[in-house]
């Protein structure tokens, strides 16, 4: 299934202002909702949803701030992607929570990654691979980290 929302399409010359303003419309509306719900509880209830993303908000308080008209298909494209968007970092903010118990507490080097990824293996926790290097990249490029 694919992700886009719509196919690529190439718009016309004299259609470039349109598209313009709609762009600049559905990143503030974007951002909008995903500053309001992007709060510890939101992303566990929303990680947690098993239904469609758009189907976790309710249309009506999502868009009370918006005073233009906007038909519900393009409410829903802009509801699925922010919830895409606040599922995926409910995904990684869960590995890196899992991640701190095998952590040195020293900096991380690169000869301590191997030993990083067997222990998180090892223990009894799913975590996608693709976030485990991820984040012990993320590490490994910083010059020193502190643990709360």
């Amino acid at each position: 299934m694919s992700s886009h929302l719509s196919l690529p399409i190439r718009l016309p010359f004299e259609e470039r202002e349109r598209h313009a303003r709609l762009d600049t419309l559905t990143t503030a509306v974007a951002n909008t909702l995903i500053e309001r719900y992007w709060t510890p509880e939101h992303l566990t209830e929303i990680d947690d949803y098993s239904y469609q993303a758009w189907k976790y908000f309710d249309e009506d308080e999502a868009f009370a701030d918006v005073d233009l008209y906007l038909p519900s298909r393009y409410k829903r494209c802009v509801m699925q992607k922010v919830g895409e968007t606040l599922r995926s970092h409910a995904d990684k903010r869960e590995a890196f929570q899992s991640i701190q118990s095998v952590l040195p507490d020293h900096k991380i080097l690169r000869i301590d990654t191997r030993r990083i990824k067997e222990r998180l293996w090892d223990s009894e926790e799913y975590i996608k691979s693709g976030y485990v290097d991820l984040l012990i990249g993320q590490l490994l490029l910083r010059p020193s980290r502190s643990l709360p």
